[in-house]
């Protein structure tokens, strides 16, 4: 099953997430899936396909983690691309003791988890872009976006289970640090 491990979001962040989702679609400049804002969240280590026994030791050595306990807020609209071309949207999610935390939770996941060589980058994903025709524009109109400043805080980490259905991915979760 395919597994990843994430932070929640309270509603009101998944709500500043649903606005942005709103303003997006509502420029139809590209063609791709958005993220339902409900079930938006951070990932902070995406596992790929754990089998039964592995998710028993990879629970097992996140209990040994502190659930984290920090203050955040909403950073600005962003992109992440590849060949020059802009494939995933999201917003930035600034909290310095962040990567720090996320870190721990790399090194404990080690045996079944390689962190990806670019690093962490603490966002929500808004948008996976498939096709653009004008990527420029798209740019602009992302820079264009004003993220109201909306605090919260990081206080547990899930790990979840993640189906692709038809009508898009179904997530569940496994373990969570703050049960």
């Amino acid at each position: 099953m395919r597994m990843f491990v994430a932070i929640d979001l309270p509603d009101e962040i998944r709500a500043v997430i649903g606005e942005v989702v709103q303003y997006l679609r509502r420029r139809n400049l590209f063609e791709g899936t958005f993220v339902d804002p409900t079930t938006a969240h951070m990932t902070v280590a995406f596992l790929g396909d754990i089998n039964e026994d592995q998710q028993a030791d990879i629970i097992l050595a996140l209990q040994t983690l502190e659930p984290p306990d920090y203050p955040a807020y909403l950073g600005q609209v962003d992109y992440f691309e590849r060949n020059d071309q802009v494939r995933v949207i999201f917003v930035s999610v600034i909290c310095p003791e962040l990567a720090t935390f996320v870190q721990r939770i790399h090194a404990v996941l080690e045996p079944w988890y390689e962190p990806d060589s670019r690093g962490f980058t603490s966002h929500v994903t808004v948008a996976r872009v498939n096709r653009c025709h004008n990527h420029q524009e798209l740019r602009q109109k992302i820079a264009d976006y004003h993220v109201p400043r909306t605090d919260f805080h990081i206080s547990s980490f899930d790990l979840k289970k993640s189906e692709l259905t038809p009508e898009g991915p179904v997530h569940k979760t496994i373990y969570g640090s703050g049960s």
